[in-house]
């Protein structure tokens, strides 16, 4: 028999055997993770969590309860900011706390440095409740906590001023992404209130209605014959002729404890 092809068929039954013999043999051992990092994601735009609309949503987030900028409970008098601390590694291994502390020099800061429509006012101590510490369970990713403050104080200073709080995260047992440490939350106080507005257009007997209102989220259009309607700009023809008071009450974030109303004439032919 040619010897290179013994050669070739010994080699193959080494291979063969190597592998047999270690099928269930394959060795398993611990990875060494990256290092977990926290953070407040409401942090992102620039340090700052900006509220200066009647937008709720907060878009889309991957992260589960992270959804509305702010929730009004008038029974309880609050206008709460939900945040969040994340968990950013391979895992997410291990219980731990992380304190919550109020740093408003960074708004000191921020005012000195200028570049502002209006300067940041801090919001008192006694206008506010924030949690001195959140506790991340083992196996979580994220760990939630509230800003309530005073919804009368807000209400007080429609619709001009710019309210602010610095938040700042620290763990003893995690590092913190030091970019995304600390948030200002600023309110501007012109999202407290509803002004309602709007201008018509006539077509024959149908009248169109453009509104115009400032941050008001719900409408109720009483066009004055009987008819209502909760549409945003609707339209609507009036069977009869004569001179019709049509009112449109917004309604603002609030629900009915801050309504604006405002009212028109039309002459119908």
């Amino acid at each position: 028999m040619n010897k290179k092809i013994i050669a070739k068929a010994s080699c193959l039954i080494m291979i063969f055997s190597l592998l047999f013999a270690c099928g269930d043999d394959t060795i398993v051992r611990d990875a060494a993770y990256p290092t977990q990092l926290i953070y407040l994601p409401a942090a992102y735009t620039n340090g700052q969590f900006v509220i200066d609309d009647i937008t709720r949503k907060r878009g889309e987030q991957p992260i589960e309860g992270y959804l509305y900028r702010y929730i009004v409970d008038n029974e309880a008098n609050k206008f709460s900011v939900p945040l969040s601390v994340y968990r950013a590694g391979v895992d997410n291994k291990g219980s731990f706390a992380v304190h919550i502390k109020v740093d408003n020099d960074t708004i000191a800061a921020l005012n000195a440095k200028g570049g502002l429509s209006d300067i940041l006012h801090v919001i008192p101590e006694d206008k506010y409740a924030i949690a001195n510490a959140v506790q991340m369970g083992d196996g979580a990713e994220i760990a939630q906590f509230s800003l309530d403050i005073d919804l009368d104080y807000l209400l007080d200073n429609y619709p001009d001023k710019l309210f602010a709080l610095a938040i700042h995260i620290e763990s003893p047992d995690r590092k913190v992404n030091p970019d995304l440490s600390t948030v200002i939350v600023i309110i501007h106080t012109k999202i407290m209130k509803p002004t309602a507005d709007f201008s018509v257009s006539l077509d024959g007997r149908k009248v169109f209605f453009d509104n115009k209102s400032l941050m008001a989220g719900n409408y109720v259009w009483d066009f004055g014959d009987g008819y209502y309607s909760d549409e945003q700009s609707p339209s609507h023809t009036y069977e009869q002729p004569g001179t019709y008071k049509a009112i449109l009450t917004a309604v603002g974030i609030t629900g009915n404890r801050d309504r604006s109303v405002q009212s028109v004439e039309i002459t119908i032919y």
